[in-house]
């Protein structure tokens, strides 16, 4: 690319080809064949007149660089600011005080109303860069990582998928004692492949126990919470996946129920006091006939009757309650 550079990567408005939003520019022109590279906000043209939108020149050709766009909403006018990150090393944990460019809020272009896609572009071709980009990854925070679990819920299993695609939480603990909470995530377990996807935001490299709770929000749980049989090895951005189906003993105390095909957690526990005991049934009991998603409906037909009724005094009779390490 020649001296006044040009942009190849940009965030967009969801539903447009044309608004593009965070413009992550290359340029070469010490003659050395060294880069850097520039961030603007909107419009190429006038946000390029912007002061201190571009890195010192130290980049080199042929090198692989990891380059970080972000784009911060700012309440107002046309004040919305995009900060670049360059780095040839390897990729910090924790995002850095201070961006290599930015954070720069001074453009005179639109603020975007909201962000959507991304996009790889040649703006002008007279001027457009050449190059190879892997590893496009669009988060809302510095550190993502991906935890895969496949697990199954009493009430709502039929034997070998879900009767309904619900909610769970996992909350990831650490590995001794007193197993502090570091990080939480909900996601929509799949009916048909029990796949539980949970993004993770502040679990760094280690061993840790899953602290499962099926159903997101708490006035709605009835789960029994399980934790993992074991600790679980955790890697950043690789993430960890875990079969809590596969037997009883991948939860903790071999806290789990056989259900035709696979294992499921158990629920029933409509107050959330850590055991499934009389005063479950009582609540259940005072709710029959209750229409809609509620903590005594146990088997996820969004209707209280004597089926929910059964699941709970027979998890009762079998004496179920939380098990923790």
């Amino acid at each position: 690319t020649g001296r006044t550079g040009d942009y190849f990567f940009t965030l967009i408005q969801p539903g447009s080809t044309t608004n593009y939003e965070g413009r992550v520019m290359v340029r070469s022109i010490d003659g050395t064949g060294n880069l850097s590279f520039g961030i603007v906000k909107g419009n190429f043209g006038s946000d390029t007149n912007v002061a201190n939108i571009w890195t010192p020149h130290v980049y080199s050709r042929f090198t692989t660089y990891v380059l970080v766009v972000k784009y911060t909403f700012i309440p107002g006018t046309a004040n919305d600011a995009v900060s670049l990150y360059v780095f040839d090393s390897s990729f910090p944990m924790t995002e850095p005080g201070t961006p290599t460019v930015g954070p720069i809020s001074a453009y005179t272009s639109a603020d975007a109303t909201a962000l959507g896609r991304v996009a790889l572009r040649q703006g002008t071709n007279t001027r457009a860069p050449s190059l190879r980009i892997d590893g496009i990854r669009v988060a809302t925070s510095w550190f993502t990582t991906v935890l895969n679990l496949k697990m199954s819920v009493q009430g709502i299993s039929t034997g070998s998928t879900l009767g309904i695609s619900d909610s769970a939480t996992v909350y990831i603990r650490n590995s001794a004692l007193p197993y502090e909470i570091v990080d939480s995530s909900f996601t929509v377990i799949d009916a048909a492949t029990l796949n539980a996807p949970f993004l993770l935001s502040n679990t760094l490299n280690g061993n840790y126990y899953l602290d499962v709770r099926y159903r997101h929000s708490p006035m709605f749980r009835n789960g029994i919470n399980t934790w993992s049989g074991t600790a679980l090895s955790i890697t950043p951005y690789n993430g960890g996946s875990y079969n809590f189906t596969s037997a009883a003993s991948q939860a903790y105390g071999d806290n789990q129920v056989f259900t035709g095909s696979l294992y499921s957690m158990y629920n029933g526990d409509v107050n959330q006091d850590e055991t499934i005991d009389a005063g479950d049934i009582g609540s259940t009991e005072n709710n029959i006939d209750l229409d809609g998603y509620s903590n005594q409906d146990v088997n996820g037909d969004n209707y209280v009757d004597a089926s929910d009724l059964a699941l709970v005094e027979n998890n009762v009779i079998a004496g179920v309650g939380v098990i923790t390490p």
